[in-house]
Parts: structure tokens; sequence; C-alpha cells
């Protein structure tokens, strides 16, 4: 398991999701479609694994 870094490390709901949000930003800029579903799987059998999906949604339209 990799080291872990503190800008890296939410502590608090809205922290991990702006770093979603930052992840999924970052992949589309880089030409990276992050559309999909990732298995994270944790070593320990004491950690659940879980899967994170991330679905492309329709822009709202201003009227």
């Amino acid at each position: 398991m990799p080291l872990r870094d503190s800008e890296f490390d939410p502590t608090t709901r809205a922290e991990f999701e702006t770093l979603v949000e930052t992840l999924v930003h970052a992949a589309h800029d880089n030409h990276i479609d992050p559309d999909g579903g990732i298995d994270v799987r944790h070593p320990s059998t004491d950690v659940p694994d879980w899967t994170v999906e991330i679905t492309e949604i329709e822009k709202r339209r201003r009227e």
C-alpha cells in the first residue's frame, strides 16, 4: 500500500468529494475517460473493498 499523502487524506465527506471532483477533472483534462467502474481492494481482511462508479451525466440547460 502506498504511503499516505496528507494532501490526499480527507477527514470529512466534503473533503472526500472535493478530491474525487479534482481527480475526475484532472483525468478529463489529460484525455483519460474516467467513466466506468473501479474496484478498490484493500489487502487487509479487516478493511472493506469498494467499487467506485463514475458515470457521465447530461448537463442541465440554462433557461
